[in-house]
């Protein structure tokens, strides 16, 4: 049977079915849940091609088309959104040069260098990146406009050693033989911080030892028999057990003091396919979830205890890409607001506000009863300033795009930042070269140390911030994202952990902006989303309009929607036998008939290096690679450099060496990557031949020990194929 007959529909858990349209030629031409909402059946999302593989329009399910041109070589030339606008690209003839004008008319021009690797960009504002790299390939030095260098110097092992930012701060990076993180080091001016880290016999994180100020604390964590998460002890001696169904899903994550007293408990009731029906707070607080049959969030029901009052209810209706046209909150009374957008998605109205935007889809303006905020923009679409009914703040960025600063009220903070993880972390927060406040990370934000007082976070099962402890386990502040949220403690580290802006009153996630009280983000997506799954289509949505089981840390896609997503063919492991560790990303989703790991990125990074695997859908052949940094980041420079999307994330693996088998865990990778290509070029396959791998590599010889090891690896792997 053929991929394309197997796939041909899916049905879950729930029994929801989704049919898929092939061509001829295999590729996916039409998407359809064969679902009703509110008794009308939903649209189909379709695609075409032209003669060789490359997708040409996209038609969502509102009947809104974007159009793609090529070159000669497969190369995008063109991009039409619904509305008009246009974006090019310029090739020269070595591939040497790419010129990308934006929808806005700016060109931002990035030259490469006689290996294909990027020298520098030019971008329309006056900003300049240029790069140096070593011998084997890693980035050197970034210099922003030829004062402001950043530094990453590799061990022998191809591991970051250290790096050096342009404020001279300085992070220092330690490991074990089998590339666990065994410490971290911030090095500003005669200021010193060190966190170590300890492993247990399979590679799991054990011990955070935190150094900061002048006290040392110790965080503990311990795994059940299939390896999940199965408590964390901060140095206060709180602790949080978490217990799973038996398909190992989270269904009860308690929180208690050293006494053994209650200080929180989330008790989740859990549908046929993963999902949170509701959840039982250990004050009684009960809430209640209920889904349309697309899995949006409609209905968020909350009483004081199950079958008590009702103290706050929330009715979300959607148009068929999930964007939200009404919403309702009753909290003692009602008050119904619609939602307006136009053909790209773009909020244009929300009630009595108003937005305008940029041809690039950034937001511009918003206005509320005649209050204007506006918003400033660089050549790479990041927030630089906004103008508050006159108060400014501001906003800069390394050459990651991660926020390096920001200026409020004339007061600069600066984040040292940690990048060498799944997702980039502010350290420290700095203040005229003054450290204000650190922050200790395991496998999430652990404590905040501000002029010697500590606070340890405990969070739900999504990984919101829902308690701050003092340094003897007393509460001192507490959360809820409806109401009634109570402390004084300073804390940014809010909703599924992720850093609020005070000033936009908007979530940082990294790559964009984001509002929760619209669950929306206020720039366009660069992610092109997957062709099998229509919600991911729309560049605005958070969570696929679903905040109770999805997260997006990244800004640009979630890991739990991609690997959720329809049609996804999952080979999906952490070798060590990590689970996955972050609180937000501890539960386990059941979709398409398999367990998917929602926060990958995490489990996949916590060994140092990784191999992934997604579609390149312009040639429609997988590409294979491997990232010693962040995986997100690796895909979004094969972006970059391609000009290539994503059709389907396929694999995400992490990999540490068994003892005896070899001392080089880059041999390994190098034969998991290999067998990877194998896979689907065949025996003796090439690449460029029909159901061959779109890499241009030679091939390399499996040793014996290469071949027995890769073997036990292929033995652990989940592969599916529902």
């Amino acid at each position: 049977m053929t991929h394309q007959e197997d796939q041909s529909k899916q049905i879950d858990q729930n029994g929801r079915s989704t049919r898929y349209g092939y061509d001829d030629l295999g590729r996916l031409e039409t998407v359809t849940p064969e679902v009703t909402i509110s008794g009308e059946p939903v649209p189909d999302t379709s695609y075409t091609y032209d003669e060789v593989g490359n997708k040409l329009t996209q038609t969502d399910a509102e009947g809104r088309t974007t159009h793609w041109t090529y070159d000669y070589y497969g190369r995008v030339l063109t991009r039409k959104l619904p509305e008009g606008m246009t974006e090019t690209f310029v090739y020269d003839d070595a591939a040497r040069t790419v010129a990308d004008t934006d929808f806005n008319g700016d060109t931002n021009t990035t030259y490469m260098d006689n290996q294909g690797r990027v020298d520098r960009i030019e971008y329309h504002d006056g900003r300049l990146e240029e790069f140096t790299y070593w011998a084997n390939g890693q980035v050197h030095t970034v210099t922003v406009n030829s004062t402001d260098v950043t530094t990453t110097v590799f061990d022998d092992r191809d591991r970051l050693d250290h790096e050096i930012k342009p404020d001279g701060t300085r992070l220092d990076y330690q490991y074990d033989d089998v590339g666990n993180r065994t410490q971290v080091k911030v090095t500003r001016g005669t200021n010193i911080t060190v966190t170590d880290y300890t492993y247990d016999d399979r590679n799991r994180l054990e011990t955070v030892i935190d150094n900061t100020g002048a006290e040392t604390g110790t965080t503990r964590y311990t795994y059940d028999a299939v390896g999940s998460l199965d408590t964390v002890t901060t140095p206060n001696g709180v602790v949080a057990d978490y217990d799973y169904n038996s398909v190992n899903q989270l269904e009860v994550l308690t929180t208690k003091n050293a006494a053994g007293d209650v200080l929180s408990s989330y008790n989740y009731g859990l549908d046929s396919t993963g999902r949170r029906e509701d959840i039982t707070e250990a004050n009684g607080r009960f809430t209640d979830y209920i889904y349309d049959d697309l899995y949006r969030l409609t209905d968020e029901i909350i009483y004081v205890t199950e079958g008590g009052l009702e103290t706050y209810r929330a009715n979300y209706i959607y148009d068929w890409v999930g964007n939200r046209k009404y919403e309702t909150i009753t909290d003692g009374s009602s008050v119904q607001t619609e939602y307006q957008y136009d053909f790209n998605d773009r909020l244009t109205s929300q009630g009595g506000t108003t937005y305008t935007h940029d041809d690039n889809g950034n937001t511009k303006t918003e206005t509320l009863d005649g209050v204007i905020t506006t918003y400033f923009y660089d050549a790479k679409n990041k927030l630089t300033s906004v103008d508050k009914a006159g108060v400014v703040s501001s906003y800069t960025y390394d050459p990651n795009g991660i926020r390096a600063s920001k200026t409020e009220s004339g007061v600069t903070t600066r984040f040292v930042v940690d990048l060498n993880r799944d997702y980039a972390q502010v350290l420290e927060e700095v203040v005229n070269d003054v450290a204000t406040v650190s922050y200790t990370y395991g496998h999430d934000l652990l404590s905040q140390e501000r002029g010697g007082d500590f606070r340890f976070y405990s969070y739900d099962g999504l990984g919101s911030t829902r308690a701050l402890t003092d340094g003897s386990g007393v509460v001192t502040d507490t959360y809820q994202y409806e109401a009634n949220s109570t402390g004084s403690t300073e804390n940014d580290y809010l909703f599924a952990g992720e850093q609020l802006d005070s000033e936009t009153d908007n979530y940082y996630l990294r790559a964009r902006y984001m509002d929760l009280s619209i669950g929306r983000f206020n720039t366009m997506d660069s992610f092109n989303g997957l062709n099998s799954a229509p919600a991911t289509l729309n560049k605005y949505l958070y969570a696929n309009s679903d905040a109770v089981n999805f997260i997006d840390p990244s800004g640009y896609l979630s890991l739990g929607e991609v690997l959720s997503a329809i049609n996804v063919q999952s080979r999906l492991t952490t070798i060590a036998g990590n689970a996955g560790g972050s609180a937000a990303g501890r539960k386990l989703l059941w979709k398409g008939g398999c367990f998917v790991v929602e926060e990958l990125a995490q489990a996949a990074l916590e060994n140092a290096i990784s191999l992934y695997v997604f579609d390149d859908i312009n040639i429609g052949k997988p590409y294979v690679g491997q990232s010693k940094v962040s995986v997100e980041s690796r895909i979004k420079k094969h972006f970059k450099v391609v000009r290539t999307s994503v059709e389907n994330i396929t694999a995400v693996l992490s990999v540490s060496v068994a003892e005896g088998v070899s001392d080089k865990l880059e041999d390994v990778l190098d034969a998991l990557e290999q067998s990877f290509i194998d896979d689907h070029d065949g025996p003796g396959g090439k690449e460029g031949q029909s159901g061959g791998s779109a890499n241009k590599r030679n091939q390399i010889d499996l040793t014996k020990d290469k071949r027995k090891y890769l073997g036990k690896l292929m033995d652990k792997f989940k592969i599916c194929d529902d």
